[in-house]
């Protein structure tokens, strides 16, 4: 059995793991099980903000305010075998 892990810090700040084992099946197969975790942290992605100021003087209550955001944690199994 071999394994490997590597993580990755994104320069957005989304964290990312990715565990990948795999299995010598005989004569001349490989079983592969990968994990896969993206936004580990949960942590909120803002995509974008709300940028209408308001009238005159007086921003708007929701200025500056996030109105969209990435995806929430997300963890991924797979199973293959190469033959």
């Amino acid at each position: 059995m071999s394994r490997r892990l590597y993580e990755a810090h994104e320069p957005s700040g989304r964290f990312t793991a990715n565990d990948d084992a795999y299995f010598n099946v005989k004569p001349h197969g490989k079983l592969d099980l990968v994990v896969e975790a993206f936004n580990l942290l949960n942590r909120t992605n803002v995509l974008e903000i709300n940028a209408v100021y308001g009238q005159l003087l007086s921003p708007r209550p929701a200025f500056g305010r996030p109105i969209k955001a990435g995806i929430a944690r997300q963890i991924q199994f797979s199973v293959d075998f190469e033959f």
